[in-house]
């Protein structure tokens, strides 16, 4: 199911389209003296916003497929440094050991959680479609806040393995916690980090360019639409049932809020 985001920008480009026709159809008394109004620059818009849209949802799917990989390969860590811990505490061990190993399982932990949080938060989508008369803060996208949180824990995860390797005793017989099956998986969960993020990336660059051409101030499709309406009001000819007719678009801001910096 699309977000309501995504909605809202594909309606918001319908609505250009529609918008574009009904200007085109008023001929010659159609004559605004900005040129950004003119039925061939908002038919130039319009190709610009179909072409980032498509290139962001592009990205988009991207992301949320290697997003997906991530979040399953990553899902059984939590159970799984738990496995680990138990099998090291069994073992005829100085305390410090089992202290070493308790807390970056510990740190481990609290990464996983994080996560989870973020992947809950990301459920629902934080650009949604709002109305610019009464303007609502947006939460902030959690995405970043992910990304940290899987390298810290991959980061521990690297150290509880070399810590593993120092334990002369850690043998297990448990082949899916033994060292040589903790590092092949650390390569794998690595890979598919790195993918993601490279993901997300991208996924940033292509939304910045959609909100450009969709949102920039004076220049984006947004603020095209609210001077078309302005100069339909204006004119003597379209003053009447086109302007109303126009009026019936309804085009939304789509915004999210940005995250505050913390005082020092």
């Amino acid at each position: 199911m699309a977000s309501n985001s995504e909605v809202g920008h594909a309606k918001n480009l319908a609505n250009l389209k529609l918008l574009k026709d009904l200007i085109a159809q008023v001929g010659a008394p159609y004559a605004p003296s900005n040129a950004l109004l003119t039925v061939a620059s908002v038919t130039t818009l319009i190709a610009t916003c179909q072409a980032d849209y498509n290139n962001w949802t592009a990205k988009l799917i991207l992301f949320k497929d290697e997003s997906d990989k991530r979040e399953i390969a990553f899902e059984p860590i939590g159970k799984l440094v738990t496995e680990i811990n138990s099998s090291v505490q069994q073992l005829n061990e100085p305390q410090q050991t089992f202290n070493d190993i308790q807390a970056l399982v510990s740190k481990i932990h609290g990464a996983d959680n994080r996560i989870k949080k973020s992947i809950a938060s990301k459920q629902v989508d934080p650009s949604i479609p709002i109305d610019p008369s009464n303007p609502t803060p947006l939460p902030v996208d959690p995405i970043s806040t992910a990304q940290l949180s899987y390298d810290s824990l991959l980061k521990n995860f690297d150290l509880l393995i070399q810590r593993l390797q120092t334990i002369t005793a850690y043998a297990p017989n448990e082949v899916d916690i033994q060292i040589a099956t903790l590092t092949a998986l650390f390569t794998t969960l690595t890979t598919l980090n790195l993918n993601a993020g490279s993901a997300t990336n991208t996924l940033n660059l292509a939304r910045n360019q959609r909100n450009l051409s969709f949102y920039a101030p004076a220049t984006g499709l947004y603020d095209i639409t609210i001077k078309i309406k302005k100069y339909l009001k204006s004119n003597k000819i379209t003053k009447g049932a086109i302007y109303k007719t126009a009026t019936q678009l309804k085009f939304v801001k789509i915004v999210q809020k940005k995250k505050k910096k913390k005082a020092k």
